[in-house]
């Protein structure tokens, strides 16, 4: 399925609000790679220019992988409260993972997720979310620059 930016740009409008409404985020940390663009656009909407980003890998194309490799993992002791932002939690194992290392190293944070998809048997739900997710998506930054 292919998500259009016409899409997005609704969606996000819709999430800042619900994020404006009932978290106050003092920082937000997108999941790169797939977490960057929706990260941008909510740090906009919500005038927050703590954007940080933390690298998570866990898929090879359209294959999980067995592990969650994690690293650039940003500075938050100076937050009480962060968003954590992707793309979609599908398996909800990368978002189990950061959240359990964020846990570990800043034990007072408090921590929510947007994302723009989810799937319903996710180990995580999201705190924000706007679809539900039934196929494989194709989102409109997902561009192949290769010949």
């Amino acid at each position: 399925m292919h998500y259009p930016f016409d899409e997005f740009a609704s969606d996000v409008r819709h999430l800042a609000r619900a994020i404006r409404d009932s978290f106050d985020a003092q920082a937000l940390v997108a999941v790169s790679r797939g977490g960057m663009t929706l990260g941008h656009a909510l740090a906009v909407a919500l005038a927050n220019r703590n954007l940080f980003a933390i690298n998570a890998v866990h898929y090879e194309g359209e294959r999980r992988l067995d592990t969650v490799k994690l690293f650039n993992v940003p500075d938050l002791s100076g937050f009480a409260r962060v968003l954590l932002i992707d793309d979609i939690v599908d398996s909800g194992e990368t978002m189990t993972a950061i959240r359990a290392l964020l846990a570990s190293r800043y034990p007072a944070l408090e921590v929510r997720v947007a994302s723009l998809f989810y799937k319903r048997g996710a180990r995580v739900q999201p705190d924000f979310t706007r679809h539900e997710a039934h196929d494989w998506l194709t989102f409109f930054w997902d561009i192949t620059l290769n010949d």
